[in-house]
């Protein structure tokens, strides 16, 4: 109850400061700010200590009016004079579709004439023309009226040689195509090399960020491919993919850079695919690792919401999805408020992680709101929200990783017990299976052929054994037996389990046969279980060693896995070979007796060996 309390008193306090976010949001960083019509516009720069200035204030506007430089001084009586500049918004004082013109002079040092200067230029949506004392400069797009633009948003670094002290800027901007146009960021002017310094430092920072992020991805992703019931793995990769190609859209605006003719209406999608469907991706991760303190229901509706946004993208141009930011705006609102209740929720628990992720969150907050404050000029700060994500984003990472630490030990803790567990039941388990091999025995000698290997059975052997003896002692000739016995086979029963068993009798029977149909005058059998017999007739003992040495080569040499054995990591044969006169075989039972003791001297050697009766 109390906890019950203390959560809702939270999500109180935290709807509370999502509220006053949103209004902060809609407010706009970076919006222009007019100031009294005041016609100077002139900034004094100066470049020591590696200086870079940020060209932000005091700029003269004109909407609506697409001037040249030479017509700028003649107009100049009908500009408004910005303290700031900014992006037109509807919800601004100009129209967020439209055209304009803005001028600005500044004065450099004389030891800056004839030397490199440098201006980078983030973005300005969605065209714009630059000249210096009315030299073109740089031209993105085609400024022009609805029909006559072209957009195309890059980030632009200029080097320019000053030949006066005083610069008289022009920039002609237009935009039909975003909800957002004008200039977004400050230009940032200096010598070429601190410009260009600054900037670079920006992109490398940006790089690693993506970096990490894909690393991250790939890694959570490879943990997802090994245990696909925790999908937290997979919704955290995704997301880490969304930020990715997001900050690869946005900041330095790494993709652009990289692919000078990237599509501009391509990667606007891209970078509103990946905001809408990254708060929703981000959502199903908190949900499922934190299943029991949130909603099944209510996260797959909002996570569908945020897919039904990114879609919206996907299938309308960009004049039109973009409009629906500020729509998802307040729907983000609703994801975090929801997202915050399950991580309060598992926190007040001591869920494994939740005090972590929760102050993680707080971290994030407080940077975004920092940026907030910056840009709208309320706290001199820098941009801290990009340090505040990746710190957050690692974070997760290690708290994904100490889950999945705390899981493996809980299948190693299972894992011992249930090994004390197989050796309380290994004499039930011997028992059965001498049971069950026993059954099988009785079972094949039902008919003449073997029914797992498809050789003659014992049945058969005794038989034929009982027939050829007869047949040798009438014309006085020789007659061989050859058993042949797999190495350490209950091993490998135990171990890859009978069905597999039965498959290495069958292929080891199929190395048999390949070997005595070369051998007119012999025949093997399936003797029983693991053992094998080959009767020979007219062959000499070298000839019967020869034929008994070449089935041990032909299964050692298949290399059949057999990781319990203690003679080899494969599968192995021994053989006991014995050969008789007429005149000795009083009896079959000799020949066997002979054959078997062989076989008996090469299991005591070692193993996959052939011994004779008078080794």
């Amino acid at each position: 109850m109390v906890q019950s309390r203390r959560c809702r008193f939270i999500t109180v306090r935290l709807a509370a400061f999502l509220i006053v976010l949103s209004v902060l949001m809609f407010s706009g960083p970076g919006t222009m700010m007019a100031g009294d019509y005041s016609n100077n516009t002139e900034e004094k720069l100066d470049f020591e200590g590696n200086t870079v200035h940020a060209l932000q204030d005091d700029w003269l506007f004109f909407w609506e009016e697409l001037l040249m430089p030479e017509e700028v001084k003649e107009r100049i009586g009908h500009a408004e004079h910005l303290d700031t500049w900014g992006y037109w918004t509807d919800t601004g004082n100009y129209s967020s579709k439209g055209y304009a013109t803005y001028f600005k002079e500044i004065r450099i040092p004389e030891e800056a004439v004839g030397k490199s200067l440098g201006l980078y230029i983030p973005d300005i949506t969605a065209s714009y023309v630059l000249w210096i004392n009315g030299d073109l400069i740089h031209k993105q797009g085609n400024v022009g009226s609805e029909a006559e633009e072209v957009p195309w948003i890059a980030p632009a670094m200029i080097q320019y040689t000053a030949k006066s002290t005083t610069l008289e800027m022009v920039i002609q901007v237009s935009n039909f195509h975003h909800r957002e146009g004008g200039p977004h960021n400050a230009i940032e002017f200096g010598l070429y090399e601190d410009v260009r310094t600054v900037q670079q430092a920006s992109l490398y920072i940006e790089i690693m960020m993506i970096g990490a992020l894909m690393l991250a991805a790939v890694h959570h992703f490879i943990i997802f491919l090994l245990r696909r019931k925790d999908r937290a793995n997979l919704y955290f990769s995704l997301f880490c993919v969304m930020i990715a190609v997001r900050v690869s859209l946005t900041g330095e605006r790494m993709l652009y850079q990289l692919f000078p003719h990237f599509s501009w209406e391509l990667g606007i999608h891209l970078e509103y695919v990946s905001f809408y469907a990254g708060g929703g991706i981000f959502l199903l991760f908190l949900y499922h690792m934190y299943k029991v303190y949130g909603s099944g229901r209510v996260t797959y509706t909002l996570a569908g919401i945020s897919g039904l946004f990114a879609l919206f993208v996907i299938l309308t141009p960009v004049s039109v999805f973009s409009e629906s930011l500020p729509y998802y705006q307040m729907y983000t609102g609703a994801l975090f408020l929801y997202g915050f209740m399950i991580i309060i929720k598992a926190a007040l628990d001591r869920k494994q992680g939740a005090g972590m992720t929760l102050a993680l969150f707080g971290v994030f907050a407080v940077t975004v709101v920092n940026d907030m404050l910056h840009h709208l000029r309320l706290v001199d700060s820098v941009d801290m929200a990009p340090v505040g994500l990746l710190f957050m984003i690692f974070g997760q990472v290690a708290i994904i990783s100490m889950r999945t630490f705390s899981a493996y030990e809980e299948i190693e803790q299972l894992s011992e017990e249930q090994q004390k567990w197989q050796e309380h039941l290994e004499d039930e388990v011997a028992r059965r299976t001498e049971e069950l091999n026993d059954t099988m025995k009785h079972l094949k000698t039902l008919s003449e052929l073997d029914g797992l290997t498809g050789l003659p059975n014992r049945r058969m052997f005794d038989e034929d054994l009982i027939t050829v003896v007869k047949e040798t002692m009438d014309e006085n000739g020789k007659l061989g037996l050859v058993m042949l016995d797999i190495d350490n086979y209950k091993n490998y029963n135990d171990f890859y389990g009978h069905l597999q068993g039965d498959d290495c009798l069958k292929e080891v029977a199929t190395l048999f046969k390949q070997v005595i149909k070369e051998e007119d005058s012999a025949e093997v059998y399936r003797y029983g279980g693991e053992e094998f017999a080959v009767l020979v007739k007219e062959a000499s003992e070298a000839e019967t060693y020869a034929l008994a040495e070449q089935i041990r080569k032909r299964v050692e040499e298949a290399a059949i896995p057999h990781e319990q054995s203690d003679v080899q990591n494969r599968l192995t044969v021994s053989a006991g070979v014995a050969v008789l006169q007429a005149r000795d075989l009083h009896s079959p039972e000799k020949l066997l007796e002979q054959a078997d003791a062989a076989l008996y001297q090469a299991k005591r050697s070692g193993k996959n060996t052939v011994k004779t009766s008078r080794s």
